[in-house]
């Protein structure tokens, strides 16, 4: 009995808790619907309640004391009508299908005679009953919130359908023996169970919330519990009462008669909104030239991207982050290095743990050192701990994965990195939280080379140009470039649209053009009002000149080899070791005809004009290494990013100087 009241209040108390947390409909209220009838359906779990004192059923043999306290479940399912009295206030009824099933269980304890000697044995007395009906319940309803009713009445099962019983006792402790039936249950009987009361009642409450199911809340779905607590016997002159824990649903409906309203219409006047994109091409000076069309021309190329051997953590982290990837064992048993190779040197850069996996299989002899170091700031000070256990992240992603002789694979733990970024700014201290992988074996971190088609775009940059003229502020755009329904390339943001998007075909090798049809362009707005604009669609030419199409015709062609240099360290123009090996390898590729660009970049640290004038030095120390008369030599600056400078490796990535080789050649 306790614990169906400890139960209903537990859940009344959910209930109040769900409603505090539903905003009101802002349509018309449930409760104004009181003046229409309501049918419907319902169903609900019961948990039953059998309080009890009796020896046993009229009739029924048994040795048991007494049975107390049993307990079921059963079922409820059957029709609804509601009829309203005022507001807030309705009569309502439940007739349906019951059923009211239960057990009880006594186990004594008595002295029986096993082979002879007496011993403690248990019996256990069970007694099942099977009871079903018909119920009605009719109540009294009270709305207390806009969709939360409470219930209040009676429940009458005036018709009993079944009335079954199964009992018996059986004998559980000893393990062996029986009784004098030769069996270890006795006593066993079923049937109708006799002198059953005619009439049942019961106190009945609830509680219950409406949710409309739709615009004219005409269907209404309802989560219902009841409690209902037995007032009379099942049998007569007997202590055997059921009670009942309910939870269940009711589906109602309302019919609402047609009501004729009158409709102010107000006209609303929509802000104005327009915008349109034109688009213009960039030379690599980064002067705007008028777009003929969009020219791709093929190249064969040798490609090197340096390969910063640097793994970046998160501050007093030492877990590797998502953003490098990571394979399974199985993955690298039959991995190639060619794999791990992309267009774009930052994801060449976050496959580094694998490259650098397949190069130690591939080299055998070579060994590495993890220097482990931290910002040397806030919670990493003086943290060499922190600085270790991130080497040992590194280390064990290759030994586990990659399978790696562990012996091969030195740790340094340290503070600042023997040559730390600036930590006077965010940026610095964000660079110097990182494990430097150092290496006796040159193979094992040197530049990543591959040799493939280079496709290269005449203008190397598209510029759109962006013209916002909406009345209402602007809540999104995106500037979209298709060729024949595929999209190359998307540009979006919220709110501010910048006037001008520049779409830098090298950096992004896979949106380049692949075929001669139009390149189209459109711009699409959103605004605060919630209109949405489409620009009209503008077209470019676009002409593709392949390698075979240059063989075929004996066009005069070039090879473009392309090389990048890094590892210049913060504020530094000075050549390491490191990149005078590199510079061996791109004097190889010039010829005396061969052209020369170079071009040198900074990242975001520092004044724009000191970052120009860094980027200078920078192209000017790497051409005086290079011998060939035909140079030319480019400081970009921070003008122009190349990587997104809010990670680490973005900023390394900037630092740089690429040399590109043109060499001539004929087809024969």
């Amino acid at each position: 009995m306790k614990k169906l009241f400890l139960y209903f209040s537990l859940i009344t108390l959910c209930y109040c808790s769900v409603y505090s947390q539903i905003s009101d409909n802002p349509l018309e209220p449930l409760k104004k619907q009181h003046d229409n009838m309501r049918f419907g359906i319902f169903g609900s779990f019961n948990l039953n309640q059998h309080p009890a004192e009796f020896q046993t059923l009229p009739g029924v043999a048994s040795c048991c004391q007494d049975y107390v306290d049993g307990s079921g479940t059963g079922l409820m399912a059957g029709l609804l009508f509601e009829y309203p009295l005022k507001d807030d206030l309705f009569l309502g009824i439940h007739a349906g299908f019951l059923t009211r099933d239960g057990k009880f269980t006594r186990d004594e304890n008595q002295i029986v005679n096993i082979f002879g000697r007496d011993t403690l044995g248990t019996m256990r007395h069970t007694l099942e009953i099977m009871l079903s009906d018909i119920a009605l319940e009719p109540t009294i309803n009270y709305r207390f919130f806009d969709k939360f009713l409470v219930h209040a009445g009676f429940q009458f099962i005036p018709f009993n359908l079944r009335k079954k019983f199964h009992s018996w006792e059986q004998l559980v402790i000893p393990e062996i023996g029986t009784f004098e039936n030769k069996s270890r249950i006795r006593l066993d009987s079923t049937g109708d169970i006799s002198e059953f009361s005619s009439m049942k009642l019961s106190l009945l409450i609830g509680l219950s919330y409406e949710f409309p199911l739709n615009y004219k809340k005409s269907w209404i779905l309802a989560p219902e519990i009841f409690y209902s607590y037995g007032l009379l016997p099942e049998i007569k002159d007997t202590i055997w009462k059921v009670n009942m824990l309910r939870f269940g649903l009711a589906l109602k409906y309302s019919p609402i008669p047609d009501e004729v309203f009158e409709r102010k219409i107000i006209e609303k006047k929509l802000p104005v909104l327009l915008a349109d994109v034109n688009a213009t091409g960039v030379t690599h000076e980064g002067a705007e030239v008028p777009v003929v069309q969009v020219k791709v021309e093929e190249f064969l190329s040798t490609r090197m991207h340096p390969l910063l051997t640097y793994v970046f953590f998160d501050e007093n982290s030492s877990v590797i982050p998502d953003r490098y990837k990571r394979i399974t064992k199985e993955k690298a048993a039959t991995a190639k290095v060619e794999q791990f190779h992309d267009f774009n040197a930052l994801e060449t850069y976050y496959n580094l743990l694998n490259i650098v996996g397949k190069r130690m299989l591939m080299y055998p002899d070579a060994k590495i050192v993890l220097d482990g170091c931290n910002s040397n700031e806030g919670k990493e000070k003086n943290n060499i701990e922190l600085s270790k256990k991130r080497a040992e992240a590194v280390k064990a992603y290759l030994v586990d994965t990659w399978g790696i002789a562990p012996e091969r694979i030195s740790l340094n733990p340290r503070n600042l990195p023997n040559e730390p970024s600036n930590p006077q700014k965010d940026d610095g201290v964000v660079e110097n939280r990182r494990v430097e992988i150092l290496s006796n074996t040159m193979e094992i971190i040197a530049p990543v080379i591959t040799v493939d088609t280079l496709r290269v775009t005449n203008p190397p940059s598209v510029r759109f140009k962006t013209d916002y003229k909406g009345e209402a502020p602007l809540r999104s755009w995106t500037l979209l470039a298709k060729q024949k329904g595929r999209t190359l390339k998307t540009f979006s943001g919220d709110n501010a649209m910048p006037k001008e998007t520049d779409w830098m075909f090298a950096l992004d090798e896979k949106s380049i053009p692949k075929t001669q049809d139009p390149l189209d362009y459109q711009l699409i707005v959103h605004d605060n009002a919630g209109q949405m604009y489409e620009s009209p669609v503008k077209s470019l030419p676009v002409e593709v000149l392949t390698l075979q199409k240059k063989r075929r015709e004996l066009f005069a062609d070039k090879l473009i080899d392309r090389f990048s240099l890094i590892l210049f360290t913060f504020d530094e123009t000075k050549l390491t070791y490191f990149n005078t090996k590199v510079l061996d390898i791109i004097q190889s590729y010039i010829k005396p005809e061969s052209e020369v660009k170079v071009m040198g970049y900074t990242d975001r640290m520092g004044e724009a004009d000191y970052n120009l004038k860094l980027s200078q030095q920078r192209a000017q120390g790497v051409a005086n290494t290079l011998h060939s008369d035909k140079k030319t030599i480019t400081g970009i600056g921070a003008n122009d990013f190349l990587y997104d400078n809010n990670t680490p490796e973005g900023r390394y990535y900037c630092r740089r100087v690429d040399v590109t080789v043109e060499t001539p050649i004929e087809f024969k």
